[in-house]
């Protein structure tokens, strides 16, 4: 598949960038999931897609907040997953605001 060349030179960047303790690396590397994650939804591979869009969305939601613009990209990127994997009722359902977007 024609972007199998992306996937490794994303892969092979977070070992080369693990590797040196770089500190802007692991700020980085929960949006380089995502990056991946898209990746591998347009080359079909699923399952993998929404393991890293899953971890990925679950860090940056720890780390900087659900209304952070990362964190949001990570949760389009899960809902592209799903309509893409033919799932549109898990799209919905990871696309619509919590309750708690609605308080004032």
């Amino acid at each position: 598949h024609e972007l199998e060349g992306e996937v490794d030179v994303v892969r092979h960047t977070f070992a080369a960038a693990a590797g040196t303790g770089d500190q802007g690396f692991y700020r980085n590397k929960r949006s380089r999931r995502v990056e991946l994650g898209r990746c591998l939804t347009r080359m079909g591979r699923y399952a993998e897609a929404q393991e890293q869009l899953l971890e990925a969305h679950r860090v940056l939601d720890a780390a900087v907040g659900d209304g952070h613009i990362r964190t949001i990209r990570a949760v389009r990127a899960l809902a592209n997953l799903y309509e893409a994997w033919g799932k549109p009722d898990r799209a919905a359902v990871v696309g619509r605001p919590s309750p708690e977007d609605d308080q004032p």
